[in-house]
């Protein structure tokens, strides 16, 4: 079994028993059951869509655009349940959901793929009344729609990769589609975060090309040194096998590597130096833009400021306000009770006095006892020796 069947048997939506259902013919079920025809639907586009993001449909080499037709069909196709009878079905219902596009149109389309025209929807649901325009074709005979369609959601998801990795916010799916990127043809340009889109003019086309230039010479450069690493290893091989011919041939075409590299390393260091320039030349002029846009914003403040005579007024006003709040407390103040400072003079130093006195009488009361103790210890000293003399025995 193939890769990309293994892949379907795999995938959430394909359950097994739900693959008799999803293989089947099942257009019928727009009209007797819609909710099963549009899970159906649903689940092969999840399907192809996954299918192609891991480079499984067609010959894998492109992730983005999806390739339908009946060779789509027999790569869908399984022992067990056949072919995938309304898999024409889903590819026009995603057709006409716009999550493929067209290769052709996508890419020669000025306006974004979300461009929506409330006119355009009421001419197209007007023509579709009176049959002009058709919708996706669920009766008859499910032919798959043959051609090269983009896969939106996989673009989608790359774009967003890509502005991760550029610390932007969301990319182009096309520049012109999420607004994040300027595109001409050949240049992206990723918009500045915080600044306007810009188209790419001839400075980022400069830019770009020298950048490429950098690019090329880098990889030429690392090919002449593994160029002249190369022939030395030829001349050393072919001197110890005695082979004078191979060896001179080797030396020579070392020479030229050097030649070759020591001119590309010149190139290359010109060019660098260029491009710091401009790189300097860029960081001067953000410089003076910021300084200009500073500028503007330290005039706007001043303005709303409205110069030094109006600071003069508030601060005056500051002052008699302060002055009115002080003497408004004065007068409260003199409303409240008079202290007499005599009274809590005299308080304090009985205070302080009844404390000395306190603290003399408790130093007596410490010099009594002390006296006290050496009288005890006189008198009860002598006792252990007359006790230690009646212990002794008769001489």
């Amino acid at each position: 079994m193939s890769e990309l069947l293994n892949f379907v048997l795999d995938h959430p939506d394909f359950r097994k028993t739900r693959l008799p259902s999803l293989y089947s013919d099942f257009r019928n079920l727009q009209t007797t059951n819609s909710s099963a025809f549009t899970a159906n639907v649903a689940a092969w586009k999840r399907l192809l869509i996954d299918a192609t993001a891991h480079g499984l449909v067609g010959d894998g080499t492109d992730k983005l655009v999806i390739t339908t037709g009946e060779a789509l069909v027999t790569q869908m196709s399984m022992q067990e349940w056949g072919r995938p009878l309304a898999l024409g079905v889903v590819v026009n219902e995603a057709i006409h959901a716009k999550e493929l596009y067209p290769v052709n149109t996508f890419l020669s389309q000025r306006e974004s793929i979300y461009y929506w025209s409330y006119a355009g929807a009421v001419m197209n649901w007007g023509l579709e009344k009176v049959g002009l325009k058709s919708k996706p074709a669920t009766s008859g005979r499910a032919r798959i729609t043959e051609g090269k369609f983009v896969v939106i959601k996989n673009v989608e998801n790359t774009a967003r990769d890509v502005l991760r990795k550029t610390n932007q916010k969301t990319s182009q799916v096309e520049p012109r589609d999420l607004g994040e990127a300027s595109y001409n043809g050949k240049i992206i340009k990723f918009k500045i975060q915080g600044e306007q889109l810009s188209p790419v003019n001839e400075q980022d086309i400069t830019i770009a090309q020298l950048r490429s230039l950098i690019s090329t010479l880098q990889r030429r450069i690392e090919k002449l040194n593994l160029d002249v690493s190369t022939c030395n290893e030829k001349a050393r091989t072919a001197v110890a096998s005695k082979n004078r011919l191979m060896a001179t041939a080797a030396l020579k075409s070392r020479k030229i590597a050097e030649n070759a590299l020591d001119t590309q390393i010149k190139t290359l260091s010109q060019v660098e130096d260029v491009m710091a320039h401009i790189e300097q030349a860029t960081s001067n002029l953000d410089l003076v833009n910021q300084l200009e846009k500073s500028t503007k914003v330290l005039n706007t403040l001043n303005k709303e400021i409205g110069g030094t005579e109006r600071v003069d007024r508030i601060m005056d006003d500051l002052k008699e306000s302060t002055a009115q709040v002080d003497e408004l407390n004065q007068v409260l103040g003199e409303g409240g009770a008079v202290l007499d400072e005599a009274d809590v003079d005299e308080e304090l130093e009985a205070l302080f006095m009844e404390e000395d006195t306190k603290a003399r009488r408790e130093r007596e009361v410490a010099k009594i006892a002390g006296a006290d103790l050496k009288d005890t210890q006189k008198h009860v000293s002598p006792e252990p020796e007359a006790q230690k003399n009646n212990m002794m025995p008769a001489s």
